[in-house]
């Protein structure tokens, strides 16, 4: 007859036998469907973030392997795709070509130390490219833009002013607000162009989407060949400050370009 003792190691190797309250508890969980009850040291603490309960209990989560998630990532990659083509068909022809990448940038841009300046604040919620006419700050805010939606993987509008102006005189009255307006206003990211260009009129609605934009918190950023104080005698004290409101300044022009 064979001796069961030898069968199982003994209680006081770590090991529990058949007859283990822990092993047949174990058994009964695992059988019935019941999840088993955490003993305290590994109950998740009072106030305790559940990623930090996990890492105390199981350890880090093992790195991604080149051939996990494979779906995901293919997904991920056709949202930037199709972010990207979404943002290229606002982006009039004459500016398309723009982007880091492209050497024609550096020619467009003149101002020393511009596009250095352009690459540290372009994932930023708020910017304001300043400058006269022709020193490539339409160039490089489109650059910018392209860079932003690869990296955020969210649309992002690029919005001609001047476009602007007219747009609700031509709009039927009690239809809302025209398409661009709207786009202006609920785009995750509106790029709008040459703030000040647009014909100063009574329905301009520059001031409402800027107003708009700024209390939901959506990432704006403009460009503008007005100073600040030509802005607030446009627009109007209250428009200019939640224009510039924690927003990255470049200034682009003679010499070399600077943040503010």
């Amino acid at each position: 007859m064979t001796d069961d003792r030898n069968r199982y190691p003994r209680p006081d190797r770590g090991e529990p036998t058949p007859e283990d309250p822990k092993r047949e508890g174990a058994d009964r969980a695992h059988n019935d469907g019941t999840p088993k009850r955490l003993s305290a040291p590994h109950a998740p603490r009072e106030g305790e973030p559940i990623p930090d309960w996990f890492r105390r209990v199981f350890g880090e989560m093992p790195a991604p392997t080149s051939d996990m998630d494979a779906a995901d990532h293919a997904q991920f990659r056709e949202r930037r795709h199709e972010a990207l083509r979404s943002l290229a068909r606002s982006i009039p022809p004459v500016y398309r070509w723009a982007s880091f990448v492209a050497p024609e940038l550096a020619e467009r841009v003149a101002t020393p130390g511009a596009i250095a300046h352009a690459r540290r604040i372009c994932l930023s919620p708020r910017v304001c490219l300043m400058g006269a006419s022709r020193v490539g700050k339409t160039s490089l805010a489109v650059a910018m833009l392209r860079r932003w939606v690869s990296e955020h993987v969210r649309p992002a509008e690029f919005i001609a002013v001047h476009r602007l102006g007219f747009a609700r005189i031509q709009h039927a009255a009690g239809h809302g607000e025209p398409e661009i307006v709207e786009r202006a206003m609920r785009a995750p990211l509106a790029l709008l162009d040459d703030v000040g260009s647009e014909r100063d009129t009574g329905t301009n609605p520059v001031p409402d989407i800027v107003f708009e934009r700024h209390a939901a918190q959506r990432p704006t950023w403009v460009t503008t060949g007005l100073t600040r104080e030509q802005l607030v005698a446009r627009y109007g004290t209250g428009t200019v400050s939640r224009l510039f409101d924690q927003t990255k300044v470049l200034r682009l022009g003679s010499g070399e370009a600077s943040e503010l």
